[in-house]
């Protein structure tokens, strides 16, 4: 598990391999993100699991979402789309 420094203040937390990065960026606070080559236990929304072998893109980003949570709708699926 190692980190570097982004732009924009962003931080990325790199690892080989997690059970899920979503539990990972659980402790984050925001601006943080978290990927990993692999997830043992990935998860997507409601709970889905989902195969998340070498090769694909496995990362979850804690964004300030406490005041405006509404200007956050959307957003996973916008990200997905680009």
């Amino acid at each position: 598990f190692h980190s570097c420094a982004g732009s924009a203040g962003w931080r990325l937390f790199e690892c080989a391999e997690t059970a899920s990065t979503n539990d990972l960026a659980r402790s984050l606070h925001p601006w943080n993100a978290v990927r990993a080559a692999r997830q043992t236990t990935g998860r997507g929304r409601f709970g889905r699991q989902f195969v998340s072998d070498v090769g694909g893109l496995w990362i979850s980003a804690v964004l300030p979402a406490a005041e405006r949570a509404t200007r956050w709708t959307g957003f996973s699926l916008m990200v997905g789309c680009h």
